[in-house]
């Protein structure tokens, strides 16, 4: 997250908080911002001291790589203004076994989380996957450079993310 407000960043926790699969650790990662909520249980914060104005790709790969670092068998990403629904982790976890890592397909919801559609379009997991939609095993670990991309590329970092994974052997579902 980076400037978004209590609003959005509680609302977007509460969706974690919420899952059915409770084997999880919680790493916010402030891509420069101010700080909000970082001393909630359960939840480590990682600030990063300046805004990288990369779309998220720079905070996203460092909070991978703090995890994998320390152990973590797998990593699912929530962008700040997003939300999960309440099986979504235990339903991608469940998948993971005998596969690297796990895409879902990406809902379209309002505020009040009723579905305006699903995206079989854009993020079908062939094509293109969201990253809020993948679940990442310890074998990806290699591929977390490919986030970092030139400025002028940045819009485009989750895509050449995507692409380092189809251009690698790791076995996807």
């Amino acid at each position: 997250y980076h400037r978004e407000s209590a609003d959005i960043l509680s609302r977007c926790l509460a969706s974690v908080n919420s899952q059915t699969w409770h084997n999880t650790k919680h790493i916010l990662v402030s891509d420069g911002g101010h700080g909000l909520l970082y001393d909630r249980p359960n939840i480590e914060h990682l600030a990063l001291g300046c805004c990288h104005d990369d779309a998220g790709a720079t905070p996203r790969a460092i909070g991978a790589l703090s995890a994998f670092s320390r152990g973590y068998d797998a990593v699912a990403f929530l962008d700040v203004d997003n939300t999960f629904d309440n099986v979504h982790i235990e339903t991608l976890v469940n998948l993971l076994p005998g596969h690297d890592l796990v895409t879902a397909t990406r809902r379209i919801c309002n505020r009040d989380g009723e579905c305006l559609y699903e995206d079989f379009t854009e993020s079908d997991g062939e094509v293109f996957c969201d990253t809020n939609c993948l679940v990442l095993s310890k074998n990806c670990l290699y591929l977390m450079s490919h986030w970092i991309v030139p400025p002028e590329y940045r819009l485009w970092s989750d895509r050449n993310f995507w692409a380092a994974i189809c251009q690698s052997p790791l076995s996807k579902i």
